[in-house]
């Protein structure tokens, strides 16, 4: 008797514990692998930030997002391709943040030392860019930056106008040479002010002195003007 009490005890619990199993809190199971969602595409996750995202709002069951996901992560790898096969991976930077894919083009790849005018063997480096990136309805913001070295000509009287000019001829060549909406472009200037590196040494000028080709993920651009 016993031993059967004993083995029924046993049964009893393990049925308690496939239950409780059972019982998982949802909500924090989606926080979880929302978190895991947000490692895979570069973002932070819970153990980083410290924070759950989205305010607490589950993703997990929102296909657009999960499409999304999927679509950037294609169009990464297809960007990482291209400018290994070109060699350009040294002078062409992917990055993955919060706002989505970030192509960090170096100012010697698309520009002479303070110019605005695209070189001509850049345009098929960013013609090739934009068909890989095309097909995406992603928003798209291209930022200009510059090193500290101030700059005062007719066409440029500070690092404002250089980083701007500079941004707005790359949306100018997708619109107007690749066919781009010019409603899913915008151009942004930010001088000297938004640095990679201390402008400390030429190496790390040459680094800050670029032009960013960011797409946005879509919460992001709910957010843009109309």
């Amino acid at each position: 008797m016993t031993t059967y009490a004993d083995m029924v005890q046993l049964i009893l619990c393990f049925f308690i514990a496939l239950f409780a199993f059972s019982q998982v809190d949802a909500k924090k199971f989606q926080q979880v692998a929302r978190s895991l969602n947000t490692v895979f595409s570069g973002g932070q996750g819970i153990l980083e930030s410290g924070q759950l995202p989205n305010n607490g709002e589950t993703i997990l069951d929102d296909p657009h997002f999960l499409q999304e996901m999927a679509a950037l992560e294609e169009t990464y790898r297809s960007l990482e391709e291209y400018l290994a096969q070109e060699g350009l991976s040294e002078k062409v930077e992917l990055e993955r943040d919060e706002r989505g894919i970030i192509v960090s083009f170096a100012d010697r790849v698309l520009f002479e030392l303070g110019k605005a005018e695209i070189l001509p063997p850049s345009r098929t480096v960013l013609g090739e860019v934009a068909q890989i990136i095309g097909p995406l309805p992603n928003q798209l913001r291209v930022e200009g930056h510059t090193d500290n070295l101030p700059i005062s000509t007719a066409q440029f009287p500070s690092n404002w106008e250089l980083s701007t000019a500079r941004a707005t001829g790359v949306v100018r060549f997708f619109v107007e040479e690749c066919g781009f909406s010019p409603t899913k472009l915008s151009a942004a200037g930010y001088g000297e002010w938004r640095p990679r590196f201390p402008n400390d040494s030429a190496a790390h000028r040459a680094k800050n002195r670029r032009v960013d080709l960011v797409i946005l993920r879509t919460s992001l651009s709910e957010n843009e003007p109309n």
